[in-house]
């Protein structure tokens, strides 16, 4: 009866094996797809330039090979030095000005605080619609709201504030901070969920405030949490384009673009001039990419020797 039991076993072990690998196999096919051979693609894109005449991307020249990355440092060098810093201001703040605030309303809604079930669903609204709406609803209510109420009742008609070099930064600003400030928020408060009630109760009868609650408690024990949220901190600088597109489409005001939104606009069409930047991207892309290594290695060695112990 063993050999039975042997073989019934090691069919049974197969057959679970192939269960696995059919679950999986379109995951895997995807990956191989959308990563490895997109990857490899744009690889080799860094190294080639667009032929008009022929219609296709040929690779250039060994003496001409790297062309595109000298490209890359001219223009940044030159007129779209502005673009990467444009994009640090719009990325720090998304990130230093909402990321702390978001993790303050995730915890006013963890402790149940008055109203904080209401407040959940409003945070969250913007979340689940999707980008182009709330950005189509911020539009109407600056452009048919506010010019109008300051027109009747002031008899002031504002300029258009989301082209006016000197009200559009203020403009986007507003967006990024209002439509920024919930954040993860359903991963911010599952993460707090997880806190152990005994922690809580101890720093209770030890008369601990909420403030040191969510500094010596909560934040130590989420910290894994905050952590991966801002791995891709300083990475970020250089693709971040903020809601440039959702709001101006390809036209935004030459003051507000960042080079991830320059970068995105020059190759969204199928046209030659499209087609023709490709090299040009996949090289930022790429130098982008080499560069992100060493900073989120860098983050996230900082953010272990800062790594908290939960404390009462």
């Amino acid at each position: 009866m063993l050999p039975i039991k042997k073989k019934t076993m090691h069919r049974s072990t197969k057959l679970d094996n192939l269960f696995c690998l059919s679950f999986v196999a379109l995951f895997l096919v995807q990956w191989i797809i959308f990563w490895v051979y997109a990857n490899i693609n744009s690889i080799g894109l860094a190294f080639m330039h667009y032929d008009k005449i022929s219609g296709e991307h040929m690779f250039y020249s060994f003496a001409h090979l790297f062309d595109n990355f000298k490209l890359v440092f001219t223009t940044i060098a030159g007129t779209s030095g502005n673009y990467v810093l444009n994009g640090v201001i719009m990325h720090l703040l998304s990130t230093v000005v909402c990321l702390p605030v978001s993790y303050m309303i995730a915890f006013i809604i963890y402790k149940k605080m008055p109203g904080s079930g209401f407040f959940q669903v409003v945070l969250y609204l913007p979340v689940i619609l999707s980008g182009l709406v709330t950005a189509l609803l911020f539009k109407h209510v600056i452009e048919s709201g506010l010019y109008t109420f300051s027109a009747r009742y002031f008899g002031i008609k504002l300029p258009y504030l989301f082209t006016d070099p000197r009200y559009d930064w203020w403009i986007v600003a507003v967006y990024i901070i209002f439509f920024g400030l919930p954040g993860s928020l359903l991963i911010n408060l599952g993460s707090m969920a997880r806190v152990p009630k005994e922690l809580i109760e101890y720093g209770e009868l030890e008369g601990i405030s909420l403030f040191k609650e969510f500094r010596l408690i909560t934040l130590p024990i989420i910290f894994p949490v905050l952590q991966v949220q801002c791995l891709g901190l300083f990475a970020g600088f250089f693709t971040a384009q903020g809601p440039l597109y959702t709001l101006y489409g390809d036209n935004a005001p030459e003051n507000l673009v960042t080079f991830g939104y320059y970068m995105f606009v020059s190759v969204y069409s199928n046209s030659a001039d499209a087609q023709a930047m490709f090299g040009f991207n996949s090289a930022a892309n790429l130098m982008i990419g080499l560069l992100s290594i060493p900073i989120v290695q860098a983050t996230k060695w900082l953010f272990d020797k800062l790594d908290p112990g939960a404390e009462v």
